[in-house]
């Protein structure tokens, strides 16, 4: 009676370890299984989106011609148009991505700010210019071109009302490149005259 006794609880005890075992197992299954699916989750670039709560471009990837791109400086936006605006203005005749319009930009000084369903924005910080002294400047007034004259310290201003262009297209029509020259104030000239001639060339 007291061996049947030891026998069932032996095998009661055995059952009890096999249990446990299988639970361990099958416990330490599932956390595999979870850190597995976490770190995927984490490391797999199609769930960027979820976890920066925004849309991630592969920078390769072709961009469509109805992407819209954003030029900002400090508070202001430059300009505002579509990818087949701008390949047009800038005479571009190639597929672009992402890293074509960021190298593309570079030298204008716009660097990506953000990447928004199909909208790209870049961004300009403004900078103070450092002026030749006693030249003449093409710049930009009101979106239109005009005329600038630097005083002995370098500050500039127009000397009349003439000067700034109002009847003509507006600087935001020619290519980007060469409308952040006229932005920057990157060329000075000894006479009006010789700025006028160079004008004439945005305008035709």
């Amino acid at each position: 009676m007291n061996n049947n006794f030891q026998n069932e609880k032996s095998k009661k005890d055995k059952m009890k370890k096999i249990y446990f075992g299988v639970g361990v197992v099958v416990l330490m299954g599932m956390c595999f299984s979870l850190s597995y699916l976490i770190t995927d989750w984490i490391t797999n670039p199609k769930y960027d989106a979820f976890i920066e709560d925004r849309t991630v471009y592969n920078s390769t990837d072709v961009l469509e011609d109805t992407t819209t791109i954003a030029l900002i400086s400090g508070d202001n936006i430059d300009k505002e148009q579509s990818l087949k605006e701008f390949k047009e203005e800038n005479n571009i005749q190639v597929d672009v991505n992402q890293q074509f319009l960021i190298d593309f930009l570079d030298d204008s000084g716009y660097k990506l700010e953000a990447l928004d369903n199909n909208k790209i924005v870049f961004k300009k910080e403004n900078s103070e210019n450092i002026l030749v002294a006693n030249k003449y400047y093409l710049g930009e007034k009101d979106g239109y071109f005009a005329i600038y004259k630097t005083d002995e310290n370098g500050r500039a201003f127009i000397e009349e009302e003439n000067d700034v262009f109002r009847d003509y297209k507006k600087v935001n029509t020619i290519p980007v490149s060469a409308e952040e020259e006229i932005k920057s104030f990157k060329h000075y000239y000894d006479s009006k005259e010789e700025a006028l001639e160079r004008l004439a060339g945005y305008m035709n």
